[in-house]
């Protein structure tokens, strides 16, 4: 008998890779720092735009065009995928802005398994039609944050850490904090200390970079 569900699904899926793949990179940069070994490095927005400009729709290309996605860029392309899943009968749901936080897409699913697979297919083709480059574009800005974003993000960091219990020796979790904690976790000499640390750094950094928009270094 088929599985009935009613599941709403977040299907952001451009974003959510980006930035996936941003923090897995953020993660191994940190890694190479503490190693003295060469960071990987990003494409800018701007290269980026340049790279898809020629195989990307029209829609996507005109706010691609100056290599830079504003607020009301990638608002308009969530709303375009909106209304076109909607015309292909997905039952969308758009979660608007907050902050610093881009507004997202995604879908209600009521029935089989197979209708939500068939609804995000859907959703799938619109947004390849007005959102997906548009939204990588945006990620790759919301990487490169600024010195003061960064500190900002820090410290939001450390009170998530230390609201949840950990200690921060001068009250400011750095990324040099962050590169020293690393090199004891992956040692042999490890303590249980060290690692409910980064456990609870783990989880309030995904806090802070879902309020903020970008990642931590």
């Amino acid at each position: 008998m088929p599985e009935i569900f009613n599941r709403r699904f977040q299907a952001a899926a451009g974003l959510i890779i980006a930035f996936v793949a941003i923090g897995s990179i953020a993660y191994f940069a940190v890694q190479s720092q503490a190693s003295a070994s060469p960071k990987p490095a990003l494409p800018s927005a701007q290269s980026y735009a340049t790279s898809v400009a020629h195989k990307t729709t029209d829609f996507q290309a005109a706010a691609l065009a100056d290599g830079v996605i504003t607020q009301q860029e990638y608002d308009a392309a969530i709303q375009q995928t909106a209304e076109c899943a909607t015309k292909a009968g997905v039952d969308v749901e758009v979660t608007p802005a907050a902050g610093d936080r881009a507004s997202s897409i995604g879908f209600t699913a009521k029935g089989t398994i197979g209708d939500a697979q068939a609804a995000k297919a859907k959703l799938d083709t619109c947004s390849a039609q007005y959102l997906d480059n548009v939204q990588t574009a945006w990620a790759l800005q919301k990487a490169a944050a600024t010195p003061a974003q960064v500190k900002q993000a820090h410290q939001r960091l450390t009170q998530c850490m230390t609201d949840g219990g950990a200690v921060i020796a001068d009250g400011y979790f750095s990324p040099d904090d962050l590169n020293a904690l690393m090199l004891k976790v992956s040692s042999p000499e490890r303590t249980y200390a060290d690692q409910l640390l980064f456990t609870r750094y783990g989880k309030c950094r995904s806090v802070v970079e879902e309020a903020l928009g970008y990642t931590l270094p």
